[in-house]
């Protein structure tokens, strides 16, 4: 269980992702529960069809999960892959997925939401039976509705729990108003209007302002993006609410990403430098066309921007990977800046919120 002063992003579980968790000072780890939202099975283009079948791709996940994260808890999402999905075995793959991370030691909690298939739930009630960790609860803006009280009603009936044993997550994904008055309001309201709201186990508001693209014109005249979910979580916490929530973003990634043909797209490179209420981004041009070599110009455009936003070697391991490259160290590999961007941004979230309740921040 947590309160308010505590971080929960939402993650991918790929290698940038999983690094970035890996990487965090104990410190800092000891604030964060990450939801992680399990992959579907990377896509062969070239075949039009996946690459590994789900039992290769799941294989190593729990105990990759408990060698990345440990024994910590965290709440495991396999919103990605089809619901009725079945391994060869016959099992679910949401109990299969659990029961790796379960053999490996990991502490995972099943996330679940209104609208998930019967067998999903079925096999998230097992895995509730086993492990005993409860659930948490994945809602989205279209789920409170006239009926949300009847519907979590009844799935907290067929799971066997009590509101106490969930962790309730309200996810508006990138629906986020750029007003951070206005959608604080609306944080609010849901807040307000779902029922056993001071009950639940833990209580979380989540969503994104970090955009799919980057207009490369825009970055020209303005390189900062304003962590709109983060200034409207600010504003909430100064409204009368049953508790006050704590606070939930996706990290450096926009959730609406999708998987692109490798073969035909050749991305800019750039860093996504998170700060206390933007991201930096340093833009470069085409990796494939021109290199990877120009990330250490783009290290050195963090470390030379005025007024000063580095947080300096010490900071973090994302830091010191931007320290080193900006001095003509390793420029990294495809995985390389998701991680120490991601590592970055959940340290900076970290120090924020422990500053907004005034307490010491973590190092």
């Amino acid at each position: 269980m947590f309160d308010h002063k505590h971080y929960v992003p939402i993650l991918k579980w790929r290698m940038g992702e999983y690094q970035a968790l890996h990487h965090l000072t104990p410190a800092v780890r000891e604030w964060v529960t990450p939801l992680i939202e399990v992959p579907k099975e990377t896509w062969d283009f070239e075949l039009g069809a996946p690459s590994k079948t789900l039992d290769e791709h799941l294989f190593h996940f729990g105990k990759r999960l408990c060698l990345k994260w440990g024994k910590a808890p965290c709440f495991v999402d396999s919103c990605y892959i089809a619901a009725d999905t079945m391994m060869a075995s016959g099992a679910h793959h949401m109990g299969h997925i659990f029961e790796l991370a379960r053999l490996a030691g990991a502490a995972a909690i099943p996330v679940t939401g209104l609208r998930r298939s019967a067998s999903y739930q079925a096999a998230v009630a097992s895995i509730i039976g086993v492990d005993r960790r409860g659930v948490c609860l994945r809602l989205n803006p279209q789920d409170l509705n006239d009926t949300v009280i009847a519907s979590i009603q009844r799935l907290l009936a067929l799971l066997g729990l009590m509101p106490e044993e969930v962790h309730l997550v309200l996810d508006v994904g990138t629906d986020l108003l750029k007003n951070a008055t206005g959608q604080a309001a609306a944080w609010q309201a849901m807040i307000t209007g779902i029922p056993f709201a001071s009950r639940y186990a833990t209580l979380t508001v989540a969503s994104s302002a970090i955009p799919a693209t980057f207009s490369a014109a825009a970055l020209k005249t303005n390189k900062y993006i304003a962590r709109d979910e983060w200034i409207a979580y600010k504003a909430l916490t100064n409204l009368k609410m049953p508790r006050i929530p704590t606070f939930g973003d996706y990290g450096v990634l926009n959730p609406s990403m999708v998987e692109m043909d490798p073969r035909f797209i050749d991305p800019n490179a750039k860093i996504k430098y998170a700060t206390e209420k933007s991201w930096f981004i340093a833009l470069g041009t085409q990796v494939r066309r021109n290199g990877r070599g120009q990330y250490g110009n783009l290290s050195q455009e963090i470390i030379n921007e005025t007024p000063p936003i580095f947080g300096g070697p010490a900071y973090c391991y994302g830091d010191a990977f931007i320290s080193a490259c900006a001095s003509g160290g390793s420029t990294g590999g495809t995985s390389t800046w998701p991680t120490v961007t991601t590592n970055r941004h959940l340290t900076v979230s970290v120090r924020e919120i422990a500053s907004h309740f005034g307490l010491p921040a973590p190092v």
